[in-house]
Parts: structure tokens; C-alpha cells; sequence
């Protein structure tokens, strides 16, 4: 019932919406979870199995509990959606690309003002000094580090319109560089994958399917891997990196079965609520709402702000129950939500987040033939977005809606000071 209920919001809301691209993403741990379930069965090589899926049955109960009230809040305000999707005229694509151009150029100049305010001139001690540099940047609720994703956002609108493959292979080379060497994600480079692609799948169709060649998804998977193999080490311990293939392939899949295995996020949700029952004291009672409605405001202009509720509870997450100041356990939407009041919170909070969600493919939806809204909606999407319903949860969506809100406004105020500026200038000439 879990995994068709998501298919059911999946095909109701659209693959391509917030919430869409959010369930998918939950769909895909769910399914591999019980895939991995059922594959310990059939092979009895595990004697555990049996108790992994006694286990697994209270969080589907919480899990259809969490979807069930999600859909009920977007009946409320959107109960027949919008699709989002669009076919831009030349103008149009040609106003998106400017945008896009400027989003690119801000972005990039915001990563470097973060990097330089920490005296950071060169790649090596970025990567030397990352634990400290993402320490930093919350003193600016890490608004300006936030620049990084809003460039490779732009480039890769910039990319979708492209109608040469070649041109579009050339953008996506540069998005990976940035986030390469830029990003202090361990993730590699798959985040622009995920949206390079999915922004052609929005404006081009006609071209994705000349991405969809074995050899280059076998030569693109080989990259993934490696880079996640290589970032891995860098955050775990920079003084010792193992460089050769095997040792970042290695690295890589270890990170990759950290999310997308039967040891993966799921497991670690299913764990998270088993335990929180069993120590009912561990339940954080109204702090997560608190946090939430705080979490997008800097600690710079709230030197009192709590700690990420999130923070070093691996020994309700992790198997082996090891805890890390440095981790910042990811256990879905679901599982977020629940950290407060249990089943009551689920409830009540999925409830009125399906609301604001709802309210946002509304907006998009009134203003459809605003581009700068269309865009918003993308960059909420995408940045730090939909990918919340597998990592924070709720807690990072007022600053999603915060950072998508700010950075278009300023590329608004700059997009129309550069278009006035041509056309004075156009007019002068002639």
C-alpha cells in the first residue's frame, strides 16, 4: 500500500512539481528497501531477516499515515493541478536564457564572496579546510554557499534550451567543474545530473533522448561514482586520499549504499521510529516546528538560534548506533515530522505542509504566463527543494522558499536594469 499510494500521488500531481519529484525520490528508497527485503528472503543468507521485516511494519503504518495526510492538505488548496511544463515561442526562450544568464553570473559571484570571506584563495585549502568552511557559513545561513547551486540552476537552463547536443555537453562539463571543485557536497557531481537532465526533460524533449545512449550512461555513472569517491574522502579525512580508481570507486559506491540500499535511508527511518518508541523521552516535543520556522533566519542575526535538531543522533538512526557532532542524520520527510509527537505529529504537520504545497502550484499556476514566477517555482524545485522529502524534511522549506524568493527578486532588479541599459544604448545609436 506504501509504494502505490506514492505512485498514486506521483501520477495525480505530476512527475515534474515539488511534490512530485519529492515522492519520487521517497518511492525509489522505499522500493529498493523492500526489493533488498525480499532478495535477504530468497536467499536466506541473512538469519535477521525475518526480524527486519517485523520491524519494517510500524514505519509503513507512520509512512501511509504521513502520505495520507500530505494528500489531503493539497486537496484542500490544489485538488486539480497544473502541470507545470510549457512550450516556450523563441522569445520566451530567449527571455528564460537571460534570466537563466543572470541567475548563473550571481550565483557564482556569491560562492566566491562566501570563499573569500573565509580567506579561501585556492582549491586545496578549500578541500583542506571544508569542516570548518561549512561550520562558518551558517553564520550566514549559508545564503551566500547557496550561490554555487543557483549558478550550476542557471547554467543548466541556459543548457536545456540549447538545440546542440555538442553545446549542451559543453555547459554540462563546466556545471560539473563548478560543483567539483566548488561544492563541499559528497554527493560528486550527480546533483547536476539530476538537474541538467530534468530541465531538458522541461524544455527540450526532442534532444533528451539523445542522452540516453549506453556508452555515455555507463562513461556519466563511471564519473558519478568517482567523484562522490574522491569528495567522500576529502570530508572524512583530507590529510589521506586515496586516488587511484579502485580506491574512489570504492569510496563511491560505500556513499552511494548509504542512501540507495537495504542499509539506506529507509532502513535508518525505520530504525529512527522503532527507537523512538521504545524511549519515548527521545521524542523532541514541539522543538522541530520551532526550528523550523527559525531555521532559514542567519545566526548572525540570531545568536540564540537552537541546534539542528538533526544533529549526531545517529544512535536512533545508524545500525551500529555510532554518533557524530559532525553528522546530520537524513531519515525523510516522514521521519522528520515525527521526531516532534509521533503519529500526531505526522498528522498534523504533513497536513499543513500538503497545503503549502498546494498554494505554491497554485501561485505557479495563476501566474503561468510570468516567467520570473516560472523560474521561482524551478529554483524551489531545485535547490534544496524537492530532495527534502528523502533529507530535512519540512525544516529546510521556509529557507528554500526564502533563498528562491530573494535571488529572484535581485535578478529581477538586475535583469530590467541590463535590459534598460541595452535599450538606451540601442537608442542613443541609432
Amino acid at each position: 500500500m506504501n509504494v502505490s499510494l506514492m505512485v498514486v500521488l506521483i501520477r495525480w500531481r505530476g512527475f515534474l512539481s515539488f511534490e512530485g519529484l519529492g515522492i519520487s525520490c521517497l518511492l525509489v528508497l522505499v522500493s529498493i528497501d523492500g526489493i533488498s527485503l525480499f532478495f535477504l528472503l530468497l536467499s536466506k543468507s541473512d538469519d535477521n531477516v525475518s526480524i527486519l521485516m517485523l520491524e519494517r511494519i510500524i514505519p509503513t503504518v507512520v509512512h501511509i499515515v504521513g502520505l495520507l495526510s500530505l494528500m489531503f492538505g493539497m486537496l484542500v488548496t490544489d485538488p486539480k493541478p497544473i502541470p507545470i511544463s510549457r512550450n516556450l515561442n523563441v522569445k520566451e526562450k530567449n527571455i528564460v536564457t537571460n534570466i537563466a544568464w543572470v541567475l548563473a553570473i550571481s550565483g557564482i559571484s556569491m560562492k566566491i564572496f562566501s570563499l573569500a570571506s573565509m580567506g579561501i584563495t585556492d582549491v586545496q585549502s578549500y578541500f583542506l579546510g571544508m569542516p570548518d568552511y561549512v561550520i562558518a557559513q551558517r553564520e550566514f545561513g549559508g545564503f551566500f554557499d547557496e550561490g554555487l547551486s543557483i549558478s550550476v540552476f542557471g547554467l543548466g537552463i541556459v543548457a536545456a534550451n540549447k538545440d546542440n547536443i555538442v553545446k549542451q555537453s559543453m555547459l554540462l562539463f563546466i556545471m560539473g567543474l563548478l560543483v567539483f571543485f566548488l561544492s563541499h557536497s559528497r554527493g560528486g557531481v550527480i546533483s547536476i545530473f539530476v538537474i541538467f537532465f530534468l530541465l531538458i526533460y522541461l524544455f527540450n524533449k526532442r534532444l533528451l533522448k539523445l542522452w540516453f545512449n549506453p556508452i555515455l550512461i555507463v562513461f556519466l555513472s563511471v564519473i558519478i561514482i568517482l567523484t562522490s569517491g574522491i569528495k567522500s574522502q576529502f570530508r572524512a579525512n583530507p590529510e589521506n586520499v586515496d586516488t587511484s580508481f579502485f580506491g574512489m570507486a570504492e569510496w563511491g559506491i560505500d556513499r552511494y549504499a548509504d542512501r540507495f540500499s537495504g542499509d539506506g535511508l529507509y532502513d535508518g527511518y525505520a530504525n529512527f521510529v522503532n527507537r523512538l518508541y521504545e524511549d519515548e523521552t527521545k521524542f523532541k516535543k514541539g522543538e522541530i516546528l520551532e526550528y523550523t520556522l527559525t531555521s532559514w533566519i542567519p545566526y548572525i542575526l540570531y545568536r540564540d538560534k537552537p541546534q539542528h535538531p538533526m544533529r549526531a543522533i545517529g544512535d536512533l538512526v545508524y545500525r551500529d548506533r555510532s554518533v557524530s557532532l559532525y553528522d546530520v542524520s537524513a531519515v525523510t520527510l516522514i521521519g522528520t515530522v515525527f521526531y516532534d509527537y509521533g503519529i500526531i505529529s505526522v498528522a498534523m504537520y504533513t497536513f499543513i505542509y500538503g497545503i503549502l504545497l498546494g498554494i505554491l502550484r497554485v501561485i505557479t499556476a495563476y501566474y503561468k504566463n510570468n516567467l520570473f514566477i516560472f523560474i521561482w517555482y524551478l529554483h524551489i524545485i531545485f535547490i534544496d527543494g524537492f530532495t527534502n522529502f528523502i533529507h530535512g524534511g519540512i525544516i529546510n522549506f521556509p529557507g528554500t522558499i526564502a533563498l528562491a524568493t530573494g535571488s529572484m527578486m535581485i535578478v529581477y532588479v538586475v535583469y530590467f536594469m541590463l535590459e534598460n541599459s541595452y535599450n538606451m544604448l540601442s537608442s542613443f545609436i541609432e
